[in-house]
């Protein structure tokens, strides 16, 4: 998966002292990944399989939506993908791709099936206030999974991940997902 990225702190050392976090490639010079895991700084490295890694600094910031967006310093060595801005229905497969710490690198794809929606979760923009519902899919996301992408069965990106908890009615843990659609309205104000 190399539209997946780790990314820390440009010195390279994990961003909050014990863990790190994912992103995406959503353009070509252009990673997305969950407000939480740029946070700490503004200068991150992004890692990609193989040994590969580009700086890259934070550009853009919307903590109310757990997203981030971080420019590299040169052309990124993948190739993005489309964004898939229409959820899918409940039950269908998905793929949870994150730098989970003890996963392997690259990182193997997880299966997910989306369980629902979940609390809405705001954009401010300039222009106006967008709001949508966060996604919930029945996996176990972890520490590095944070700003890991959620892939469609056609390599779609679905959304973002920023957290996960357990289900009060099943007591199944769910990954929390930040849709497609929202981080498509981020990049096209």
């Amino acid at each position: 998966m190399p539209r997946v990225v780790v990314a820390r702190g440009r010195d390279g050392r994990p961003l909050d002292g014990s863990t790190w976090g994912s992103g995406v490639v959503v353009g070509q010079r252009l990673v997305v990944t969950a407000f939480h895991v740029a946070a700490p700084g503004s200068e991150f490295r992004l890692e990609f399989p193989g040994g590969r890694s580009v700086e890259a600094r934070l550009t853009a910031a919307y903590p109310q939506s757990d997203i981030a967006f971080l420019t590299a310093a040169a052309d990124l060595p993948a190739t993005p993908r489309a964004l898939a801005v229409t959820p899918p229905p409940p039950g269908v497969t998905c793929y949870v791709v994150g730098y989970k710490p003890g996963y392997p690198d690259p990182p193997a794809a997880r299966t997910a099936s989306m369980a629902g929606l979940g609390g809405p979760i705001a954009l401010y923009q300039p222009y106006g206030v967008r709001t949508y519902s966060t996604l919930l899919f029945d996996s176990s996301a972890g520490g590095g999974d944070s700003g890991g992408a959620l892939f469609d069965s056609q390599g779609a990106l679905v959304g973002i991940v920023v957290g996960g908890s357990d289900d009060p009615a099943t007591g199944k843990r769910l990954t929390h997902v930040v849709p497609a659609a929202l981080v498509q309205a981020a990049l096209t104000p």
